[in-house]
This record gives structure tokens, C-alpha cells and sequence, in this order.
């Protein structure tokens, strides 16, 4: 999730202490988005980075999501 600078989402998260305001720096902002917009699946064994990894993966290995040729 990548948060905006004066979004109520990115408010609420601010206010709760989840993020900090250098993360809605333009150029953290400009980082996250032009340069580094790739998944990258961690091995974890938290359950959440796990169904990541798994939504991430599944398009790639899956027969029934595939387009017959």
C-alpha cells in the first residue's frame, strides 16, 4: 500500500503513529512509486506476509487463471 500526502487514509495512519511525515515526502513518494513498484514476497512465517506471497503468486502458477493460447 503506498500512502498520498493529504489523503484521509494517510491522515489516520499519520495520527496513529504508522507511518511518519518523511513517508509523504514527495520524494519518498516519487521512490515507492517510479522506481520500486515490485512485490517482492518475503519468506516469513507471518501469516499475512504468507496469503501475500500467495495472492502475488498465484496468477503466475495457476492453470485456471491462464489464457488458452
Amino acid at each position: 500500500m503506498q500512502y498520498f500526502p493529504h489523503y484521509p487514509l494517510s491522515n489516520q495512519a499519520l495520527e496513529r503513529g504508522l507511518i511518519t511525515p518523511v513517508d509523504l515526502t514527495h520524494e519518498v513518494l516519487a521512490e515507492r512509486v517510479m522506481k520500486n513498484m515490485v512485490f517482492i514476497t518475503k519468506i516469513s512465517r507471518n501469516r499475512k506476509d504468507q496469503l501475500e506471497a500467495a495472492v502475488y503468486l498465484l496468477p503466475w502458477h495457476s492453470t485456471v487463471l491462464r489464457c488458452a493460447p
